[in-house]
């Protein structure tokens, strides 16, 4: 069975590594934002989940049998807004300055679309969730954090997995979820589905 990554994110790539476990990267290029707005979608779990939905199956339909196809997606959620990926240092800035010395929460959608010989895909998709909190932080330290280019393109425009973590002082939930693939439950969902990630190890 071929595992596919349906992301171009380095964190997700980095976590599969991590299990020793054989897959190939094929991004999903999709529309994301006119998805979103398409949908008129508004909570995090509905943005996660649709757009984790939409990825994995622009995949399948590119893919050649058997397959098992991984797509994710992740969003932070604070003050009921959903803070996506900064549009540019001064909105990374922002972002950070209003997450300090607060909990907030961290959303990711996963769904995994199984291409066997029948003739149907099987499709299994949820959401986990994670709140995390930054300490207080001084204006210096977050403009050092932005120039060192780590929050552009990362959700909430921190990355917890690399130098974020220092902006870090807690985690309440799967670190895997806010790192971007919640390992244990798409382990737990892959099996569900008859795929074993320990059988398919180097």
């Amino acid at each position: 069975m071929k595992i596919i990554l349906a992301s171009e994110s380095p964190s997700r790539k980095a976590l599969l590594e991590r299990l020793g476990v054989p897959f190939i990267v094929v991004p999903a290029n999709i529309d994301e934002q006119g998805l979103i707005r398409e949908r008129d979608i508004h909570t995090p779990k509905e943005h996660v989940m649709a757009l984790s939905k939409a990825k994995a199956q622009h995949v399948a339909s590119k893919s050649v049998p058997p397959c098992a196809i991984i797509a994710a997606d992740t969003v932070i959620y604070h003050n009921n807004t959903i803070l996506e990926k900064p549009a540019d240092e001064e909105d990374a800035f922002n972002m950070i300055k209003s997450l300090q010395g607060k909990m907030h929460e961290v959303y990711t959608g996963v769904t995994i679309v199984v291409k066997g010989q029948g003739l149907c895909d099987e499709v299994t998709s949820f959401c986990d969730t994670a709140q995390v909190r930054l300490r207080l932080l001084d204006d210096s330290e977050i403009t050092a954090y932005v120039n060192t280019g780590e929050p552009m393109g990362r959700s909430g425009s921190y990355a917890i997995n690399g130098l974020g973590s220092l902006l870090i002082d807690l985690v309440n939930g799967d670190f895997n979820t806010v790192v971007g693939l919640p390992l244990a439950r798409t382990y737990v969902e892959l099996k569900e589905l008859d795929i074993d990630l320990m059988e398919l190890r180097k």
